[in-house]
Formats: structure tokens, sequence, C-alpha cells
């Protein structure tokens, strides 16, 4: 059973993987994650940082996001393969407590680790009003959340204050 505190996945919060007119449409939802971030910092709540790495060009911008670098206690994982939880640390960080994942969720990596944490019966949620699409891997968030077939699943393991903006990834979950 999750503890009561929650841990966030903060998902492909890099310049290299968002260009600009991505990230003006982004907007909104960076704000959305604004929020949420200062929230889990405020609480003292964990939060995780992970990203596709890509080969990029030497003029490629590189690193996190303006406004969205990890606090020197948070750590970032260089992902490799397709899912989060391929790496031991996540799936660790998340094997007790509620998750939340958010940020550049509408990609490929973020659909290999809901599907991931579907498998694994990892207590994983996502919060879409704090998604976008990175440019690179982009999925289109309605196709992202009907192919988890998540809608009507909205709620989060007893963490109602997040109401009905959280989408838990299975709703067969007890």
């Amino acid at each position: 059973m999750a503890t009561s505190e929650p841990v966030l996945l903060c998902l492909n919060l890099r310049r290299e993987l968002i260009d600009e007119a991505q990230m003006a449409r982004a907007a909104p939802a960076l704000a959305e994650l604004a929020e949420t971030l200062a929230t889990f910092r405020s609480q003292g709540w964990r939060v995780l940082h992970a990203y596709t790495v890509r080969p990029r060009s030497a003029d490629t911008p590189f690193g996190a996001l303006p406004n969205f670098e990890p606090a020197a206690n948070e750590p970032v994982f260089a992902l490799q393969g397709a899912s989060a939880l391929a790496e031991t640390q996540v799936t660790d960080a998340l094997a007790a407590r509620a998750g939340l994942m958010a940020g550049g969720v509408f990609s490929r990596c973020g659909l290999a680790t809901a599907l991931a944490a579907q498998e694994q019966r990892v207590a994983l949620a996502i919060v879409p009003d704090a998604c976008f699409a990175p440019s690179v891997e982009a999925v289109a968030a309605h196709h992202f959340l009907e192919f988890l077939d998540a809608q009507g699943a909205a709620r989060l393991l007893g963490y109602e204050a997040w109401g009905a903006n959280v989408i838990c990834l299975d709703a067969r979950r007890q």
C-alpha cells in the first residue's frame, strides 16, 4: 500500500527536447507543472527527474528548462531505454508510494513509463494539465490517454486533494 507522501516524476524537462515553438504551446502545462513542483518542494515530498537521451548537434541547447532545474536533493536520470521504470532507483522510489508523472509525458518515454507502471503494478498517475508533448518523440495527448484507457479513472489512491486533475493509470487497482 502506498504511503502518505507521493513522489513526483518529472519527465523530459530539457532544452534539447523542446524547441521554441513547442515551448510556447507547452506554456500552460509548464505553468501548472511549476505549481505542482512548488507544492512538492514546499511539502518536502520527493521529486525525481528523468529524461530521454538523444543524439544532438553541438549547436542544440542543452540542459534543464529554465525554472525547472532540479534541486540539489532531486536525483536526475539520463534514460538510455524507453521507460523511466527501467531505472531501478526510480522503481524503488515509487515502490511504496503513490507517484505522479508530469512534464514531457506525452512522448514515447512517457507512454513506455505509463505502460511499465501498469504492468509492474506501480502506483503511478498522470497530471495531464501539467504535461506536454516534447518536440522529440511527441505523442498526441488524446492518443496517449485513449491508449491507456484511463479517461474514466480520475483518482489517485486516496489523494483526493489532487481532484479531477489526476488520471490514475490503473483503475482496477485496489
